[in-house]
C-alpha cells in the first residue's frame, strides 16, 4: 500500500499532462527557429504496425521500470562499507540496452511513454494530424 490507486492514477496523469506540455513548448520554440518546417514523429518501423510498436513499447517500459524499481528499493547487504552498488547500475543499463537495440526497429525505442506523449504532441503542433 505505499501507493494508492489514485495517487498512480494521478501520477499517471502528472506524466503525460507534462509530456504534452513540453512537446507544446519545444514546438513553440522551434518554431521560431531556423529549421521551423523541420520535425519528427514516432512511427513504427518499416514493415510493423502500430500495434507490434505499441506491444513492444508496452513490453519494454514495464521490463526497464521493474528493473528500476527493483533495483531502486533494495537495501544494501550487510557489511558492505558502502550502499553504493555498480550491479544496480549494471543492471538499469542492460534494460536501456537491450531495450533500444531490440525495439528500436520496430518502435524507436523510446521507453517512456511521457516522452512518447510529447514528441506527438510537438509533432501534432507543427503539422496537425495529418502524419
Amino acid at each position: 500500500d505505499k501507493l494508492s490507486p489514485g495517487d498512480g492514477a494521478a501520477y499517471m496523469f502528472c506524466q503525460f499532462g507534462g509530456g504534452a506540455l513540453a512537446g507544446m513548448v519545444y514546438a513553440r520554440f522551434h518554431a521560431a527557429g531556423p529549421n521551423a518546417g523541420l520535425t519528427f514523429t514516432l512511427k513504427s518501423g518499416a514493415g510493423y504496425g502500430p500495434n507490434a510498436a505499441g506491444v513492444v513499447e508496452l513490453f519494454f517500459t514495464f521490463f526497464l521500470a521493474y528493473a528500476v524499481l527493483a533495483c531502486a528499493t533494495t537495501s544494501s547487504l550487510p557489511g558492505r562499507r558502502t550502499r553504493q552498488s555498480f550491479y544496480k547500475a549494471l543492471v538499469m543499463g542492460a534494460c536501456v540496452a537491450a531495450g533500444g537495440i531490440s525495439a528500436g526497429r520496430i518502435s524507436g525505442g523510446a521507453m517512456n511513454p511521457a516522452v512518447s506523449v510529447g514528441v506527438t504532441a510537438a509533432n501534432v503542433a507543427h503539422n496537425g494530424w495529418s502524419e
